[in-house]
């Protein structure tokens, strides 16, 4: 059996913010004279030098998408549950078990219109990686509609569910169920 070698070049390298990509990371590779200009040293597999100028990076959004998001009884109700409870979760408790209590308290009330909005817009199951997928997806969809306060509201969303998931919170959320969708077939 025979191994492997792969051979690195003792070069630094580097790419100019011009030729990186909206979020950053580099899509060309950079010219000879590119790199004479200016040298870095490189780290493991290379410089990655993080873009700070703004950049007008957007995603497609179809017209249909818009509508549903914009139209969604379950969506405008979830959000307003959220409005209501989010309050609750900036008071500071003395123990980690009353904070815990509490996102679970604010879970439950949320769980059944996370579901059901979900399932509106997704037909694929609930797992951790769809559920932050889909929170990430209606934030961008609020923010190409125009609904700036939604997108933060549903950033917030985001980062409470991540916080119930790290406090392992949401295991019923997860388990295997049919869905709405599959039922009325």
């Amino acid at each position: 059996m025979e191994k492997s070698t792969y051979r690195v070049s003792k070069e630094p390298s580097c790419m100019p913010p011009s030729l990186s990509s909206p979020i950053g990371i580099y899509t060309k590779p950079a010219t000879d004279t590119q790199c004479k200009t200016k040298k870095q040293r490189s780290f493991l597999f290379g410089n990655v030098i993080i873009s700070e100028e703004p950049s007008n990076f957007s995603i497609p959004l179809k017209k249909k998408d818009q509508e549903r998001y914009l139209n969604s009884f379950l969506k405008k109700k979830l959000l307003q549950l959220w409005k209501k409870h989010r309050h609750i979760l900036s008071v500071s408790h003395p123990s980690e078990e009353k904070t815990n209590q509490e996102r679970k308290q604010i879970y439950e009330e949320l769980k059944m219109l996370l579901i059901q909005s979900y399932e509106e817009d997704f037909n694929i199951p609930l797992i951790p990686f769809t559920l932050f997928g889909w929170l990430q997806y209606v934030k961008l969809t609020a923010q190409i509609t125009g609904k700036a306060k939604d997108a933060k509201q549903w950033d917030e969303m985001a980062l409470f569910f991540q916080q119930c998931h790290k406090n392992d919170l949401l295991t019923d959320l997860f388990e295997q169920r049919p869905s709405n969708k599959s039922l009325d077939q």
